[in-house]
Parts: C-alpha cells; sequence; structure tokens
C-alpha cells in the first residue's frame, strides 16, 4: 500500500533509548475564569483556566442563559423542548392496531402520477399532493437498471398512517417520461406542501437515509419541520453488532473455534456464549430485525413478517422500468411494498420502548432525530469534484492492490509455514498453478489471479480476505508479531519463557486437537523476540495461554 512499508520481518531492532521514548506534557488551556465560573458555579476553577489579557476581553460577551442548575440539565430542557412534538407521534404510532390496518390496505392500487389516498373509514380514493396526517411509516422502492442516473430517482412508495394508506407513482413510470441530466425536486416525492413544512412531522422507515434521499423535503433552501426516525438505526444501536462478528454470528460448526482451547470445559462454555450473545444480537437488515424481534409473537401477521421473502426485490434490482407498468406486476410489487410498511412499523413499535429505556435522555433522541436531517449545498461544479474524487479513490485502490499483490509474491517465494505472520493460513498449494492456497483466497476469482502486477485493478482483490493484510505486511505490536485469534480478534502472543529458551529455530508446537491441529513455528517466534529485544523477562505476564 502506497502509505505502508513492508515492516523487516528479521532484522535487529534495538529498543530505542528511554529518553527517546519520554512524554512531554503539553498544557491543555480550559475556559475562562469569567465563564467557567457561570457554566460551573459550584466546580472550583482548574489551574489550567484561561485568564490572560484576551480573555479578560471576552469579559463583554454576553453570557449564555441557562435553563437550568448545569449545564446537562439545561441540554436536557432545550432537547425537551425542541423533541416533544415528536415524542407524542412516536406515542401515538405505539397505539395503533397494526392488525387491523393491514386488513385495510387496498385490494388494488391507483396507478397514476403522485399521491393517492385509501380512507380506512369510508374506503374513498382520492388524489392528494402529499400524506395528509403528521406521522407516518414510509418506504421508496427503486428501478435499478432504469436509465441514468441509475437508481437514484424513486420509482414507487408506499406511505401508511392512522387514517388512510397512501401510494405513489413516479412520472416516469406512469406517462414514460424522459430523464434529466439533473434531478430537480419536480422528481422527488413530496411529503409535505409548501406553506405548511415547516409543521413538526415523523416519518419512520427502515434504512430511512435511502428514502429521505428521494424525498422532496431536504432539497429544500430553508430547514423544514420533517424528522425520520430510522429503525435500521435504532435496532443496530441495541441488538447489531461488528461487521467482524457476522461471521461468526452465522456460524452453526464451532469446531474451528473450540480447538482453541485446551479444557473442553472451556469450550463448552463458548457454546453457551455464543447462545447468550445470539439472543440478545441479531443482523438490521428489515427480515432479520423482525425476525428477531417478532420471534415470541403468534398473532397472524407477525408471523407473515417473519416469514416475509424478498422475491420482488429482485425484480427492482433487475428488471426494466416496462416491467412494472404491466398491471399484474405493478400491483404485485405495490403490495410488497406494503408489507415492508407494515413490518418496518410492526419493528418500531418494538424497538421505542427498548430505545427509551437505553437512551432516556431527550437530548439522544434529538441527535437522532436530526443526525438524519443533514443539508449539503451543492452548485454545478459538484457532479466534477465527485467524479474527480471517485478517480482518485479508485486510482489509490489500484494502487494499494499491486503493492498487496507484490509483497504477497515476495512472500510466496521467500518464506513458508514457518512464517511467523502466515502460520495459521493455509500452505497447501493449489493443483493448477501451485501457488499456496492462501494466496489465491486474496483474489476475488481465479481470473484475476492469471493477471500481471500491470493489469492489476481495483476491484482485484477479495475484500473479505482483508485479515491477511497485516499478515502479508509482517506487522508488530512492539516485538511481537500480530495474531488473529478466531473468538479474541486481533492480539499478539507473550511466550511462556521457561518453555521456550530451548527453542531451536525450526521447533514447532502442536495447538488444537485430533483432526485439527495447528502447527506454531514457536521457534521462529522466539527467534524474533531475541532478535529484535532479547529474551522476554520472566516478569512477562501472559494475558491469555493458548
Amino acid at each position: 500500500m502506497k502509505n505502508f512499508r513492508r515492516l523487516p520481518r528479521f532484522s535487529n531492532i534495538r529498543r530505542q533509548s528511554s529518553a527517546a521514548s519520554k512524554f512531554v506534557p503539553k498544557q491543555i488551556t480550559t475556559l475562562p475564569v469569567f465563564l467557567h465560573n457561570h457554566l460551573f458555579p459550584n466546580v472550583e476553577v482548574p489551574s489550567t483556566a484561561s485568564n490572560d489579557a484576551f480573555s479578560k476581553k471576552l469579559e463583554i460577551l454576553e453570557k449564555p442563559v441557562l435553563r437550568n442548575a448545569n449545564l446537562l440539565q439545561h441540554f436536557e430542557a432545550v432537547a425537551r423542548e425542541k423533541t416533544d412534538t415528536y415524542s407524542a407521534y412516536m406515542d401515538e404510532m405505539m397505539q395503533w392496531n397494526l392488525e387491523k390496518l393491514y386488513k385495510l390496505l387496498p385490494k388494488e392500487f391507483n396507478f397514476r402520477t403522485g399521491w393517492t389516498r385509501y380512507d380506512h373509514q369510508t374506503g374513498e380514493i382520492t388524489e392528494v399532493s402529499h400524506p395528509l396526517e403528521s406521522c407516518s411509516v414510509f418506504d421508496v422502492e427503486v428501478c435499478v437498471t432504469d436509465a441514468e442516473p441509475k437508481g437514484k430517482l424513486p420509482t414507487m412508495a408506499i406511505a401508511l398512517t392512522s387514517k388512510a394508506w397512501y401510494s405513489w407513482c413516479s412520472k416516469r413510470l406512469v406517462e414514460n417520461t424522459p430523464y434529466y441530466d439533473f434531478a430537480t425536486t419536480n422528481e422527488m416525492i413530496p411529503l409535505s406542501v409548501d406553506g405548511e413544512d415547516r409543521k413538526a412531522r415523523l416519518v419512520v422507515g427502515h434504512n430511512v437515509g435511502f428514502d429521505r434521499a428521494r424525498t422532496r423535503e431536504p432539497y429544500l433552501q430553508y430547514k423544514t419541520g420533517l424528522r425520520y426516525f430510522d429503525t435500521l438505526s435504532a435496532g443496530a444501536s441495541i441488538y447489531g453488532m461488528a461487521d467482524h462478528q457476522q461471521g461468526l454470528y452465522n456460524k452453526d460448526d464451532l469446531t474451528e473455534e473450540k480447538t482453541i482451547f485446551r479444557k473442553d470445559w472451556a469450550a463448552m462454555k463458548l457454546e453457551k456464549l455464543m447462545a447468550k450473545w445470539r439472543t440478545n444480537a441479531t443482523k438490521v437488515s428489515l427480515k432479520d430485525l423482525c425476525k428477531f424481534l417478532l420471534s415470541e409473537d403468534k398473532d397472524r401477521l407477525s408471523k407473515k413478517i417473519s416469514m416475509m421473502k424478498k422475491t420482488e426485490r429482485d425484480y427492482f434490482v433487475k428488471e426494466p422500468i416496462m416491467f412494472f407498468r404491466e398491471t399484474k406486476n405493478f400491483q404485485e410489487c405495490m403490495a410488497y411494498c406494503a408489507l415492508d410498511v407494515i413490518a418496518t412499523a410492526k419493528a418500531f413499535q418494538k424497538l421505542v420502548p427498548k430505545f427509551r429505556e437505553m437512551y432516556p435522555s431527550p437530548v439522544t433522541l434529538y441527535g437522532f432525530l436530526n443526525m438524519g436531517d443533514a443539508y449539503l449545498p451543492i452548485n454545478r461544479y459538484w457532479p466534477q469534484y465527485y467524479d474527480s474524487c471517485e478517480k482518485a479513490l479508485l486510482e489509490q485502490k489500484q494502487q494499494n492492490s499491486i503493492q498487496i499483490v507484490k509483497s504477497a509474491k515476495t512472500l510466496c517465494e521467500e518464506t513458508n509455514i514457518t512464517d511467523p505472520w502466515l502460520w495459521t493460513e493455509d500452505w497447501k498449494l493449489s493443483r493448477k498453478d501451485s501457488n499456496p492456497r492462501w494466496y489465491n483466497n486474496l483474489f476475488a476469482n481465479a481470473e484475476q489471479r492469471g493477471l500481471s502486477i500491470e493489469d492489476i485493478g481495483d476491484d482485484t482483490l477479495n475484500v473479505r480476505y482483508g485479515k491477511l493484510i497485516p499478515k502479508i505486511f509482517g506487522m508488530v505490536y512492539g516485538p511481537y508479531p500480530l495474531y488473529d485469534h478466531p473468538v479474541y480478534g486481533w492480539g499478539y502472543l507473550i511466550p511462556v519463557v521457561d518453555e521456550c529458551r530451548d527453542l531451536k529455530p525450526d521447533d514447532f508446537v502442536e495447538l488444537g486437537k485430533e483432526k485439527s491441529k495447528v502447527l506454531m513455528p514457536a521457534g521462529a517466534l522466539w527467534n524474533i523476540y531475541n532478535e529484535r529485544f532479547g529474551a522476554p523477562s520472566k516478569t512477562n505476564k501472559v494475558s491469555k495461554r493458548i
């Protein structure tokens, strides 16, 4: 990689002098005395408070008025004032009878440009400019294969309120109008109307940032009262997991993970730990989140949502827009969109109590609602800037890929299974090209493996094998080569001095149990410690003995 250098793997790196590693503390100046006394009246002024001539001049400034006795209470009072209306809307939506509302779903959706309203009570179908109620659940679908800009503009949408179902169709879908080079708010979905768009409104969606980007209000030149509640973000904050945990979460066979333990009781403990973790974590796609949240619900709608299929989603990815103009396909895809809406509403009703329990402060709710309301003003130079950044990114990725492949090729020629970093990887040679399997796993497919260095592109490498990169570049923590533990993640191994003193450079130690043993190049690792820093002392503590 451009900004990386391959660390010398067997060089005599000497410990730097202790003087070179000393820290010189830098004093950070804090608030001026007058401002500190105003904001923190009951806290002693620290010695770091600024008290110079410039700070004294600031005393003429008008001090902020605190709503309460301290800053925390002040911000909570302000946030509560800003979120009370939206919190009331959330309370209202918690009372919706979703089973009843789903039964009122229109048997047939209106194929017309703009919004159509289907009244719950009267069944009356009317054309409207926007959903009339103040809170709604909303979902947008996009025909990805449509003409430029591909997948950027909305094709159809569904909204649900306490009083009506709503459907929306784009002008291009209904009237086959052409795309323009630059979209305007006329192609976006209106959720309010001029003159009323400053009124507080709440829209609930799953991954609602996608839907928000296709609505009119974010592109207006003034701040509206519309706020979005994202069930994906809420679910991730409560039940989510890091990217690197997803593979383990999906894994049923833990045999590989169990082999790292010497004792059977430790392996059993892992099983119990995993079972408990899975009851408190889930992937946060709408389907997975609903399956997790509704697993104990016995009503018919919850079962339908838990078992929902995503077949129709493929239509929006693969089919041209004329596919959706056919009556049968249009009705089927609208019904699919409506089920997504009702599923989002179900997830919302399950998440809100837990969200409020975990994040009771109104400041958190204010941030949650407003972080999805960012505004980025642009002009005609934006596409040029975007294309320039995209080009620079792809060039950088290509250079990174070239450096990774070059280093990996060198390792294949210079080293073997005794490598202190790559010993956990598969060194068996491929029959087709005689490369170690770990090397072949670096590439996206077999075709990419045969490319010359000059032909390597930004998409050559397999992103799933990113954990090989620190091993290829020989990254260390102090004298210790980094080690990726299947359960604990990245760390490093510290030798037990008494057991390692007599090791020779080519000695191995067996780890694991029968059928899944791994040979650790203990001699090579010990040799590195000795060459770099001398043998570790007996006082070295072992964090986790393997």
